[in-house]
């Protein structure tokens, strides 16, 4: 989502944690979150999706706000549990399987 919270996060230094075992997917995560919110949807359409989820009689299990929803194809089709290790893969929180 496109608001200022993301100046923020910018200023926060994280050069302390470089070296521990999670600095490097902290880097990552630091740099993807921005690049969401740089290219997220406005807080108005964010406000509408969650508005329809809590008002919707049988709501999905997860609502995805995403600028291109076709990306998405992956975490429609797999089971939550599989899209949460494939993302915990990617940040390098959990071993890559070989």
């Amino acid at each position: 989502m496109i608001t200022a919270i993301w100046d923020k996060a910018e200023r926060v230094d994280i050069t302390p944690y470089r070296d521990a075992p999670y600095g490097a997917p902290m880097q990552r995560l630091r740099d993807y979150m921005r690049l969401l919110g740089r290219n997220g949807p406005a807080p108005e359409r964010l406000g509408e999706i969650i508005a329809h989820a809590l008002t919707t009689p049988r709501p999905n299990t997860r609502c995805t706000v995403s600028p291109q929803p076709q990306k998405d194809f992956l975490g429609r089709i797999l089971p939550k549990r599989w899209v949460d290790r494939l993302i915990g893969r990617r940040l390098g929180l959990l071993p890559v399987l070989r």
